[in-house]
């Protein structure tokens, strides 16, 4: 009877969790969000001191939403833009009375626009004519940030299925170390097959290598069910709801955002850091600036995957110490 009522419990406690995570999805997809940048990198060029004093002014006039840094050369404020380390960049020649906007097109063009309205303002007590050229386009046919955005969401829905599965159908923890290995083994070999096939159409719709793609998917899926088995290795299958919980909410104002750079706080300051943010940047590197600047966000996959297994061997070797078996748990009279 013990076991029937824990179980019970844990089923409320799980259809309560997925309730709110309801409720929350839809309170976001309802409430109006404000399209402002948030923390959008830009670059600056030209005579050391213009170039300071405008990066300056252009992070104050915005409000502090703007990351702007100068740079020597409109070579190098082109190319930051060009490889996705800026959204945009002003090159300015006082000489000739005249700037050039650096855009990318690729980077979405609500994002581009809220961008360009800021550096251009801060830009305007110069007089000097202002000319703007998009040097990363997105690619003729291409599936745009909306491809790019189901291709990721899938990864993350298949990684939080196949953890679901597992969980209700082996248990929130391995008994054996063998179990684990198993474990481990079906994880990596479901993200393989899985983000395969999905890469394969987003490097056909969207741009990009399906090598890159391939690798960003793939680790976005095994984050995803690692974090998620890790929760419900310490929490129980309730685990599962809160795992689902956090996922979907965070990732619910991407729904309707067109870039991570537009959210509004707190979701712009967190998404950077969960596995569907980071994988977002990852994508976005690989389908459209050769994987320049896709250290950071893989590092960040990385890093979800390795505290989950840690997380998954500590929780594993707790319950053996208090000799508890999800088995035994889960069939007591």
């Amino acid at each position: 009877m013990g076991g029937q009522r824990r179980a019970g419990r844990r089923g409320t406690l799980t259809l309560v969790v997925l309730g709110l995570q309801v409720a929350v999805c839809l309170v976001l997809l309802i409430v109006p969000l404000h399209s402002e940048p948030h923390r959008a990198p830009v670059t600056i060029s030209g005579p050391a001191v213009v170039a300071d004093s405008l990066a300056k002014q252009v992070g104050e006039r915005s409000g502090g939403p703007l990351d702007a840094g100068a740079v020597t050369t409109a070579r190098e404020a082109r190319a930051d833009v060009e490889q996705g380390r800026a959204v945009a960049a002003l090159a300015i020649d006082l000489r000739l009375n005249r700037a050039t906007l650096f855009v990318s097109s690729a980077q979405g063009a609500a994002l581009t626009d809220a961008v360009s309205r800021v550096v251009g303002a801060a830009a305007a007590p110069f007089a000097v004519d202002v000319t703007t050229q998009d040097v990363a386009p997105l690619p003729d046919g291409s599936a745009g940030q909306r491809g790019l955005k189901i291709a990721v969401a899938a990864s993350i829905a298949l990684g939080l299925v196949f953890a679901i599965v597992v969980t209700w159908w082996r248990g929130p923890v391995a008994d054996e170390w063998s179990h684990a290995a198993l474990r481990i083994a079906a994880a990596v070999g479901a993200a393989a097959i899985t983000s395969l096939a999905i890469a394969v159409v987003a490097a056909d719709q969207v741009g990009g290598s399906v090598l890159g793609w391939w690798g960003v998917l793939a680790l976005a899926m095994l984050a995803t069910s690692a974090a998620t088995l890790a929760l419900a290795a310490v929490l129980g299958v309730v685990g599962v709801g809160v795992a689902t919980l956090v996922f979907s909410v965070a990732a619910a104002p991407l729904a309707r955002i067109e870039h991570p750079l537009l959210l509004p706080a707190p979701w712009g300051q967190v998404t950077p850091w969960l596995p569907h943010g980071a994988g977002l940047d990852a994508a976005r590197q690989v389908a459209w600036f050769d994987g320049a600047v896709v250290a950071r966000p893989l590092a960040v996959l990385a890093a979800w995957l390795v505290v989950s297994c840690i997380a998954l061997a500590v929780a594993r070797r707790e319950r053996r110490r208090a000799g508890v078996h999800w088995r035994s748990t889960a069939t007591a009279p």
